[in-house]
């Protein structure tokens, strides 16, 4: 019976959510980090949008990115430089880069320090963490737990702060697209409940 039904037509997901398998390996086995379900979450069933998981290996293969409107980052701290590169290249080419991990892009895979292309991807210098406990964007507060204090490059747009007035949430145009930075991860279990992070990127998603 299931042989005759007819074969299910899907929407062509025009977002990604990249799975970083460097960053997830480089965790011991007793370690759980929920930062990909929660931006899964927050994109799929929240924002009611189609989307689909890409992984660092197949960028590093030569996966085309051209038709994703936004790539999200839940978890990058490491990564290999060709993977960094490509999606330098991705949002130069016009796409959007929503990074949630605020040390995305410090090491490569043998320890080498890639912060240079974070630097130059998001025109931000990451500091030292913080015990921040919300985050002001357009005029609304929305909750956090701790992130880093940045400096922004002169070209990076400041779209939200901390409640200190430091940089919390900003923006960068590279080539024809943009580059969006969260120096505190909003992809966490406690902001799933909360009303304001879900209109949050349910806006950030139309």
């Amino acid at each position: 019976e299931a042989g005759r039904m007819k074969k299910l037509k899907f929407p062509t997901p025009d977002f990604a959510i990249m799975y970083s398998c460097d960053s997830f390996s480089s965790q011991p086995n007793f370690a759980t980090s929920d930062e990909a379900e929660c931006c899964y979450t927050f994109v799929g069933p929240v924002a009611r949008s189609w989307f689909t998981f890409i992984d660092d290996h197949q960028i590093d293969r030569g996966k085309d990115l051209s038709a994703y409107k936004a790539i999200y980052l839940p978890l990058a701290k490491y990564q290999r430089k060709s993977v960094v590169e490509r999606l330098a290249q991705y949002v130069r080419d016009g796409g959007t880069l929503v990074c949630g991990d605020p040390e995305a892009f410090s090491f490569d895979r043998d320890g080498s320090s890639l912060a240079a292309l974070r630097e130059d991807l998001f025109g931000v210098k990451l500091a030292e963490p913080n015990k921040q406990t919300s985050v002001v964007v357009d005029g609304q507060t929305l909750p956090a737990a701790g992130g880093f204090d940045v400096t922004a490059s002169p070209d990076a747009e400041v779209l939200g702060r901390f409640e200190d007035g430091k940089p919390a949430l900003l923006s960068r145009k590279l080539g024809k697209g943009r580059a969006i930075y969260f120096a505190a991860n909003p992809f966490t279990v406690k902001n799933l409940a909360e009303k304001s992070w879900k209109a949050y990127f349910t806006t950030l998603q139309t």
